[in-house]
């Protein structure tokens, strides 16, 4: 088929100037003229005949008088003239049996043009299908990679959580973010820069009653509702931020959707071995473009007091513990609007806190949630992230995040007072 295309295309490409030859402009006039032509055609083998016929008359008159000496004598000057215009016959005769050949060879010409022109119709109508069926495979291809891309189908694929740790203590991963210096960040400055400005980060993920760990060895962190997810691998993929929407994996394969994947499950990309993702005690990194922030998490372990549902909840200093830090962090995260949820790190369960009181160190939990209650919540969760409230988070660590934003945006992130105000959502007694 691509050689009667290409057989085709060169044909089209010397359209212009047959028709020039033929002194047509388009198919539709060349039909036309051949409807002329074949037109004149008729009547031209008409007027032939018609000469024919006056020639052998003239020709039989002549022959006849020919014969007869007297006649022949007396009527020479006739037979002159009846020769002179038999010669003119003849020659009207063979011009228009000239320009009979003529009008045949254009028919001819009129017919090529028309076939070629229907069999080239015919093969970009086919030309035409094989681009569209390509086009719609490209585009199925197209919108599996995406949904294999997408955080909140992948949380519902494997039932798994996407979470971010916040590290905040003298130890950060700060080798590995060239675009800001992550020293001079606290808490509360990395929540709003991931709230406001979106930066492409690495996360984890968690199955349900699993046992496996985060990369961070803090106690807060955020769950991810959405994103698109870039690349992972199984443990330590040692990517390195060197922009705000930047950050670069050391290995090609890692960024394929396979990878994804494989770097859930725990599974490399060269085994096929089986990995018991309920055992596995490790951590593994996923990279997450345009990450959509749920609320905040906070780290329970098993020598904290046990979580039960609709209960009050008492998280006071004792028994060589102290959570005064704890609970000074706390405001600031439902200042922000921002649910907050425990993540228990004995089986990686997570429930939302409630009628949190900071004044008695109490609150209740809800019910487990499972990964897709976090990617679906209704409402509540949405309503901290509005163009709003996330200006005045970029606004309120303007100067240590300068350098994060793009020169033409730097104008609408600039602190005039609106960011200090609050946007608790929740009943704090």
């Amino acid at each position: 088929m691509s050689e009667e295309i290409e057989k085709f295309g060169n044909f089209a490409k010397g359209r212009k100037e047959f028709y020039r030859k033929i002194g047509a402009k388009s198919l539709d006039e060349a039909m036309h003229e051949k409807n002329n032509v074949l037109t004149d055609l008729e009547s031209g083998q008409r007027r032939i005949e018609e000469y024919l016929v006056a020639v052998e008359k003239l020709r039989s008159e002549i022959n006849n008088k020919k014969s007869k000496i007297i006649t022949r004598v007396l009527e020479f000057r006739k037979i002159r003239d009846l020769e002179k215009d038999l010669g003119i016959q003849e020659k009207i005769l063979k011009y228009q049996e000239e320009k009979l050949a003529e009008k045949n060879e254009l028919i001819n010409a009129y017919d090529y043009l028309i076939a070629e022109e229907e069999k080239l119709a015919s093969l970009m109508v086919e030309a035409s299908k094989e681009n569209a069926d390509w086009d719609n495979k490209k585009k199925l291809e197209l919108q599996e990679e995406e949904e294999g891309r997408n955080v909140s189908k992948l949380a519902s694929k494997h039932g798994v959580f996407f979470i971010h740790d916040i590290v905040d203590a003298s130890w950060k991963p700060s080798a590995n973010n060239r675009a800001i210096d992550t020293q001079k960040l606290d808490f509360n400055d990395q929540l709003d820069i991931l709230h406001g400005l979106e930066p492409t980060i690495s996360v984890s993920t968690l199955h349900e009653g699993s046992k496996q760990r985060t990369f961070g060895k803090g106690s807060w962190g955020v769950l991810l509702s959405g994103g698109r997810v870039l690349g992972g691998a199984p443990g330590d993929a040692g990517t390195v931020a060197v922009g705000l929407k930047d950050r670069r994996f050391h290995s090609k394969e890692s960024a394929t959707v396979r990878s994804i994947d494989n770097a859930i499950l725990r599974k490399s990309n060269w085994s096929n071995e089986e990995v018991s993702v309920r055992e596995d005690t490790s951590y593994n990194e996923l990279v997450v473009e345009n990450p959509e922030i749920a609320g905040v998490y906070v780290k329970w372990d098993n020598e904290m007091p046990k979580l039960t549902e609709k209960s009050e909840i008492f998280l006071k200093n004792g028994n060589g513990k102290g959570y005064d830090r704890w609970w000074e962090a706390l405001p600031n995260v439902l200042e922000r609007g921002m649910p907050l949820f425990v993540l228990n790190r004995e089986n990686n369960t997570v429930r939302l806190m409630y009628d949190i009181n900071p004044k008695e160190r109490s609150f209740k939990v809800t019910p487990e949630y499972d990964p897709s209650n976090i990617t679906d919540m209704p409402g509540v969760y949405k309503q901290h992230r509005g163009k709003e409230e996330k200006c005045k988070a970029v606004m309120r660590v303007f100067d240590k995040a300068v350098g994060l934003i793009p020169e033409n945006e730097k104008d609408k992130y600039i602190p005039d007072g609106t960011e200090k105000g609050s946007s608790n959502l929740y009943n704090i007694h």
